[in-house]
């Protein structure tokens, strides 16, 4: 057995030193504040309960975040909806959306500072706006409506309304639970994917599915180079419909050649829509086309954007 003390310096050296393992307890207590830097650094190296940061979430005696933010989709609130900040954003950005919320302010969600005639100052989310008053989300979660007519100054803040040093008033291990809460806030289609391992029994699709080739017969392979008696492989690098056009296709070969596929009841069509390949194809590479974009307005205009690999760079032709 070991002594109290020499089982707490043990603990302060697995913490310092960033072991990180699932239930890993926060490093003891000690005196003076914790840094920014520590959060951030615990909640990078070790799992947190997702159960736990929702209760921490919650407390209204605490964070009191569900006063500002929503995770039921609904964002009518004074802060960003969060029901699928877990796929918008990746952990270390949700660390520092917490510990410094004023860093990045989310488009449509700055703060608005509002002084009256009288002297009262209300600061929030501007959320509605009429010829006769505006409307603010605050941050005790209320709605506070001013008219015009009672404005003496309206200006937006620099601040974000999310205040700083939220992490102060929790542990480490509290700060990661409340990260991981927030890591699970996904789509319900991504969070299922985000659950590893496989089931123990994978239901039989019924009735089966037929997989059917697209196209009825295959394109035409070019010939490949030789370098040294090696056969220099190319294939289809790109297929995609033609904006517009529910029944005309592309395919791009990586030798230069694009072919273009008009599918019709009698078969389909096909012809090669340009050939390249003397430009942008050596038996020798690695070059050739790798893919294609269509203009935004390609409808109307027609132009399309073609990316190659070249030996030594790479660079579009449109």
């Amino acid at each position: 057995m070991i002594g109290a003390r020499a089982a707490q310096m043990l603990l302060v050296l697995a913490w310092s030193a960033g072991r990180a393992w699932a239930g890993a307890p926060s490093p003891p207590a000690r005196e003076g504040p914790i840094s920014a830097e520590e959060y951030r650094r615990f909640a990078m190296q070790h799992d947190g309960d997702a159960a736990r940061g929702k209760e921490v979430f919650a407390d209204e005696r605490r964070l009191a975040c569900t006063k500002c933010h929503s995770t039921d989709g609904k964002s009518g609130r004074a802060g960003p909806d969060l029901s699928a900040v877990g796929d918008q954003f990746a952990r270390r950005e949700l660390i520092e959306a917490v510990v410094r919320p004023s860093a990045t302010i989310a488009v449509g969600y700055g703060t608005t500072i509002v002084e009256t005639a009288s002297g009262d100052e209300h600061l929030g989310v501007l959320k509605e706006a009429t010829d006769t008053w505006i409307e603010l989300a605050c941050g005790d979660g209320q709605r506070r409506r001013v008219s015009k007519d009672s404005i003496a100054e309206l200006r937006s803040g620099e601040l974000s309304l999310m205040p700083e040093g939220l992490q102060d008033g929790l542990s480490p291990r509290e700060f990661t639970d409340l990260i991981e809460f927030l890591v699970s806030l996904k789509e319900p289609a991504h969070a299922v994917t985000s659950h590893h391992g496989m089931p123990d029994n994978i239901a039989p699709v019924d009735p089966l599915v037929a997989l059917r080739p697209f196209l009825a017969e295959p394109l035409p392979v070019p010939s490949p180079g030789l370098v040294a008696g090696q056969r220099i492989q190319s294939g289809v690098v790109w297929f995609a419909q033609v904006p517009g056009c529910s029944n005309v296709f592309l395919a791009l070969d990586q030798s230069g050649i694009i072919w273009r596929i008009h599918q019709t009841p009698t078969g389909d069509r096909r012809g090669v829509f340009v050939d390249l390949t003397p430009d942008v194809f050596s038996a020798s590479g690695p070059n050739g086309l790798l893919g294609l974009a269509f203009h935004p307005r390609f409808r109307e205009n027609r132009k399309y954007y073609l990316n190659r690999a070249a030996s030594r760079k790479q660079f579009p032709i449109s």
